[in-house]
């Protein structure tokens, strides 16, 4: 395998990105929508273009980047579905 390091990042990251990374892959085996309960409703990941059945490994980074923009703080009360 071969990293390369980027001049530019190859986009913005959210402040809140690493949480989210860590929240969808704290479970073996949970889809996002189980994962990132709390954080994160259904519908919040669907209007991410994302399946909320889906699995964090299937993920690309830029998308949980775009979960990690609109995801709720842990504790918070979010929007309802």
């Amino acid at each position: 395998m071969r990293l390369t390091v980027l001049e530019q990042p190859a986009f913005s990251v959210s402040p809140r990105y690493a949480e989210i990374v860590a929240a969808a892959f704290s479970q073996r085996r949970k889809t996002l929508r189980n994962a990132l309960k709390g954080r994160l409703t259904a519908a919040q990941i669907e209007a991410c273009g994302l399946d909320p059945g889906a699995r964090p490994e299937a993920l690309e980074p830029r998308a949980f980047n775009a979960l990690a923009q609109i995801a709720t703080p842990p504790g918070a009360s979010h929007p309802p579905p």
